[in-house]
């Protein structure tokens, strides 16, 4: 679960635009300023992308067939 992917979800961009975000640093992860999109996303981590919001990861629901991850996702205004 790397953090482009989320970024690119959350923010509902490409993932050219969501490593354009995390290089600009605007990307936090428990308020930590991350410059790197290989950065791995755990369950209960709190996801601030500047200008979009405020994300808590509650759960990993399940795995669909083709081993993609459905996941809880919890916004804060």
């Amino acid at each position: 679960m790397r953090i482009d992917n989320f970024v690119s979800e959350l923010a509902h961009c490409s993932r050219k635009k969501a490593e354009e975000l995390i290089k600009n640093e605007r990307i936090m992860i428990n308020y930590e300023t991350i410059c790197k999109n290989s950065k791995q996303i755990n369950i209960n981590d709190i996801i601030v992308i500047r200008g979009f919001g405020k994300y808590t990861i509650k759960e990993i629901v399940r795995k669909t067939k083709n081993n993609k991850l459905i996941i809880t996702i919890l916004h804060k205004t």
